[in-house]
């Protein structure tokens, strides 16, 4: 809206979807059949690996500060085009248009015309109440038996492994 620019999300029908990750995952698996991976770290070098030309896959390693929060950006209280039963859900929606003007339209297939959503007014995207913060302040902490579940893997690893795997399974 800040922008004056209406957006068209379109979804495409199950069953009908080729995407360019399918063809990454179906190399990713292939080189995963070929060696043993025991911790997660080992998946980065792996992923790394799997394809030599034109150039390896760019691999990124995330942690906690990579969530955002984006509850409050929600820009309507639901995308259900409908509110009772036998209506249509947001899993029978195949586009929606976000209009310039606050308002949004739905199709169900997409050959229809656009409809209205009946859903309220869009909120104002350039609110400053509508900032992004992060999802999570620390890392993550893991359950005691969880914690203990891993020390009991490393029975069956490799030893050098066993120091990396000291890094990924702390209790802090």
């Amino acid at each position: 809206m800040k922008n004056n620019k209406v957006v068209i999300q379109e979804y495409p029908e199950k069953g009908h979807t080729q995407m360019e990750c399918d063809s990454v995952h179906s190399v990713i698996e292939r080189r995963m059949r070929e060696q043993d991976v025991f911790l997660p770290a080992e998946y980065v070098n792996l992923m790394k690996r799997a394809r030599v030309n034109p150039h390896p896959y760019e691999v990124k390693y995330i942690d906690h500060t990579f969530f955002q929060d984006f509850t409050k950006l929600r820009l309507c209280k639901s995308l259900r085009p409908g509110g009772r039963p036998g209506d249509p859900t947001v899993h029978d929606i195949r586009a929606i248009r976000y209009n310039n003007i606050g308002t949004m339209d739905f199709k169900i297939n997409h050959s229809d015309d656009w409809h209205s959503h009946p859903s309220h007014q869009l909120r104002n995207s350039t609110s400053d109440s509508h900032t992004v913060t992060p999802l999570y302040s620390d890392r993550l902490k893991i359950k005691e038996l969880k914690f203990k579940h891993l020390q009991d893997l490393k029975e069956v690893i490799p030893k050098g492994l066993s120091q990396l795997l000291r890094q990924f399974t702390s209790l802090d």
